[in-house]
């Protein structure tokens, strides 16, 4: 197969009779899967809020591999694998992924559309990754640290903290408007750990004595920026 190729979430012409209820969002959005050159990939959503007005995010880009028919996508940000199986007419079936692609379908493009590869730099943070994780086995301790449920956030990607060790992260431009990931969490020391049944996959995060969140494992979605302040209080609930 020929790079680039580009792919569509939801419904195709070739899929009218699959219920998808990616095409049943509140607000215009849309998902793009783009396979580029050297086994590159990034998926991008855009939300029209606004006239002329778009809010664009990468919830996962990387590297990919194809054994079969399945494609096994591997996102730099969270560490994360996602899995795509081709199935007829060229199209991708989520075999694994993050919450709002579960059992929907990426359809083939007929034409590729504008890229925004340049947005992303893979070789980059391929080494801010590994030095993440380095700065995650140097800082972890045992000794816990309060952890306040609430509402944290950094630009649109909002991670709620609940009781019953529940979590949720939402791609957020208003109003929270597309599920990442939910599932549950745990506290060792002064690491939060975030389970999520749809990747089969921990994401890892270190508690700071300020009460600020900063990620390491986690799906950034291209932000520069990888620490998440407390926007919304839960009162009186510390674990």
């Amino acid at each position: 197969m020929e790079y680039p190729q580009s792919y569509s979430l939801g419904n195709g012409s070739l899929w009218q009779n699959v219920k998808s209820k990616w095409n049943n969002m509140p607000v215009p959005i849309s998902c793009s899967l783009y396979l580029l050159k050297e086994n590159r990939f990034y998926i991008d959503i855009s939300v029209n809020e606004l006239i002329d007005v778009v809010f664009t995010m990468f919830p996962a880009y990387g590297y990919f591999s194809k054994k079969g028919k399945l494609y096994y996508l591997k996102d730099i940000s969270s560490g994360a694998e996602l899995v795509l199986e081709e199935i007829k007419h060229s199209n991708l079936l989520v075999k694994k992924g993050f919450c709002f692609m579960e059992n929907e379908l990426f359809h083939k493009d007929e034409y590729i559309y504008d890229s925004d590869e340049g947005a992303l730099n893979f070789d980059e943070d391929v080494v801010k990754s590994k030095n993440r994780e380095i700065d995650f086995k140097e800082n972890k301790k045992p000794e816990p640290v309060p952890l306040q449920l609430g509402v944290y956030r950094n630009g649109d990607i909002s991670l709620f903290l609940e009781v019953g060790f529940h979590y949720k992260i939402f791609f957020s431009s208003e109003s929270p408007l597309c599920l990442l990931s939910e599932g549950k969490w745990e506290k060792e020391g002064n690491v939060l750990k975030l389970y999520t049944p749809s990747l089969d996959y921990t994401f890892l995060v270190l508690i700071s004595s300020s009460g600020k969140l900063k990620m390491i494992r986690f799906p950034n979605c291209g932000y520069p920026d990888w620490v998440y302040e407390l926007t919304i209080e839960y009162p009186f609930i510390m674990r």
